[in-house]
């Protein structure tokens, strides 16, 4: 099974995430000190929050070559089989808000590209025999059987494949309730953009977090003083990250700095004409 990172090289994060920006003092230290994409995802502590900050960047940085070649719209091979995991994958990580956006049969992102998934409706099962059929080159399938997955989206991955050889209709009724869930309202005056993944959130999603969090144990005996490590005390920075990154952030080190890409990852359902020279100003403390 992949690693996370095998496939991402050493990128200039400056100049890829925002390649007509001006680069401001602190991206241009950024660069100096020699950090690369590859450093800010080795920097999380869980293989789950190192697959799901891979994915983040990927899509920018098929969205920022489609934009270059001035690509109209961007043909995804998800599979409902594919869907129906990552609707399971995002929720539990937090990011259950980006499911219009993400399974959606087509839907706009904020440079006015389609995203279009014309193979919904079709079990991966069956896009393998029709590889096989007309002879196309097929990647080798992932084994339903247990062994060591230490991330959410392998393990939902492995559940639905499982499941489509002896109940595929419940893989589709997965990815038909998904259709149901729609975008939030542009007039929310609680939503706001976060600064990591620019998608949609409510204000006070760290504040939401802390007050879920069991920190301290019950006092049966003598109660333990102090926070654990898995308290969203140690995520620092501003206020303008969604529950999803907050908790991808959780546990990573204290001195890496994480690009703000908030400005070009605007909200799919707003028409900004920002200047591109403000497209990424500064970076944010992660």
């Amino acid at each position: 099974m992949e690693r996370p990172l095998d496939d991402i090289d050493f990128y200039d994060t400056a100049s890829k995430i925002a390649p007509e920006s001006q680069p401001s003092e602190e991206v241009e230290q950024f660069v100096q000190e020699g950090m690369s994409l590859r450093d800010c995802i080795t920097s999380l502590s869980s293989r789950t929050s190192q697959e799901d900050m891979v994915a983040l960047y990927r899509e920018k940085l098929i969205l920022e070559t489609a934009r270059e070649h001035d690509i109209q719209a961007i043909l995804f091979g998800d599979s409902a089989t594919a869907l129906a995991a990552k609707t399971l994958s995002l929720t539990a990580k937090g990011r259950g808000y980006a499911l219009p956006w993400e399974t959606a049969d087509h839907s706009l992102s904020h440079n006015g590209i389609w995203n279009i998934r014309p193979l919904k409706g079709l079990m991966y099962a069956e896009l393998l025999i029709y590889g096989r059929l007309v002879e196309l080159p097929v990647s080798s399938p992932m084994s339903t059987k247990e062994g060591k997955a230490n991330s959410i989206d392998h393990l939902t991955q492995r559940y639905f494949l499982g499941l489509e050889e002896q109940f595929p209709s419940l893989v589709a009724t997965v990815v038909r309730t998904t259709n149901k869930l729609v975008e939030p309202l542009p007039r929310d005056q609680a939503l706001g953009d976060c600064s990591i993944c620019g998608m949609s959130y409510r204000y006070g999603a760290r504040k939401w977090l802390r007050d879920i969090t069991v920190s301290e144990a019950a006092p049966v005996a003598e109660a333990s003083s102090g926070l654990g490590r898995c308290s969203p005390e140690y995520v620092t920075g501003p206020e303008t990250l969604c529950y999803g990154c907050v908790v991808a952030l959780r546990g990573s080190k204290s001195d890496m700095k994480w690009p703000s890409i908030s400005l070009i990852a605007e909200h799919p359902l707003q028409s900004r004409n920002n200047d591109k020279k403000t497209v990424l100003n500064e970076f944010e403390l992660g």
